[in-house]
């Protein structure tokens, strides 16, 4: 029902809803307010993650190649017999 004002004039109920053009504008600014931030956390996430798993996977690869150096040292040291040669010696004979 559409009440009439003193003047005789019709005034609506209901205020205008926005239209196509304002709908658009309130999506854009949505999206700055809300998706921007989201999109910039995510990103920061995903590149933190791949920094400090690739640190991960070299740190493990070098604990391996120290393990086995080491190894490999034990075997020198048991095939020479007592294993109490200065370094100094063991410079001499590797050069």
């Amino acid at each position: 029902m559409v009440p009439a004002s003193l003047s005789g004039t019709l005034v609506p109920a209901f205020p205008g809803l926005p239209g196509g053009p304002e709908l658009l504008i309130v999506f854009l600014i949505m999206v700055l307010v809300f998706g921007l931030p989201l999109v910039l956390l995510a990103g920061a996430v995903f590149l933190g993650w791949n920094v400090l798993g690739s640190g991960r996977g070299r740190v493990e690869e070098l604990e391996d190649r120290v393990a086995e150096v080491e190894r490999e040292l034990e075997r020198e040291r048991g095939s020479t017999g007592s294993g109490t040669r200065t370094d100094e010696r063991e410079r001499e004979e590797r050069d």
